[in-house]
């Protein structure tokens, strides 16, 4: 494999090993805060009447929802996003290894476009590498689900019918991410980002197989 190409590779998957050990170690933190509210709980749940623990619900049903839905919501969310800049930024420097190895008189950064756009079409159409299609839809789908979660905010179960695009919502009943808790909701959790990082990992691998190739041959 060429060099500057197995290099930015072994950068990419060390962030990757970063952000899933970032994330089993979240994981083990969220798993003992629910715990440790849920044992609160019901101690103090023995040491009332009915009447009591009516009040006892009702105090603990805030922290439920902060520490069951709105913070892992807000969190996992918020890593979908991390991840995507990933994506963009990564892929971005793939084309410039082409760029110079290759010697390319067209530059990246004259393309139009931006983002995972502007390298599918360098790729496709400049340096001709042609990635399977099924992972630069995933690619696309990630973008369109990134991008509602960026502009619309965390109230995604108030907003659920901005998610309702076809390709978006073929996608999101494709990783079950809606579900039903109190009402029905978009949920981002920890095995959809464990499967995006693996997702992520295949596809730098082949993006840096295939341009390497293409630089070893010219």
């Amino acid at each position: 494999m060429n060099e500057k190409v197995k290099n930015r590779l072994m950068l990419v998957e060390y962030n990757i090993k970063l952000m899933e050990d970032y994330l089993k170690h979240f994981k083990e933190y969220l798993d003992n805060l629910q715990s440790k509210s849920r044992s609160e709980y019901l101690q103090q749940q023995n040491l009332h009447d009915d009447l009591g623990n009516l009040s006892l619900q009702l105090q603990f049903m805030g922290i439920f929802n902060k520490n069951n839905i709105f913070f892992p919501q807000l969190h996992y969310s918020s890593f979908l996003v991390t991840c995507y800049s990933l994506i963009e930024s990564e892929l971005n420097e793939f084309c410039l290894i082409a760029e110079e190895e290759l010697k390319l008189r067209k530059k990246v950064s004259s393309l139009d476009g931006s983002g995972i756009l502007r390298s599918q079409k360098y790729f496709e159409k400049i340096v001709k590498i042609n990635i399977n299609k099924t992972k630069w839809d995933e690619l696309h789908n990630l973008r369109r689900l990134r991008n509602k979660i960026v502009h619309l905010g965390p109230d995604f179960d108030k907003k659920l019918l901005e998610y309702d695009e076809k390709e978006l919502k073929k996608y999101i009943e494709k990783h079950n991410l809606i579900k039903e808790i109190k009402y029905k909701t978009l949920i981002i959790d920890y095995s959809f980002c464990i499967y995006l990082l693996d997702f992520l990992s295949k596809f730098f691998f082949e993006i840096a197989n295939d341009t390497s190739g293409i630089i070893q041959r010219a």
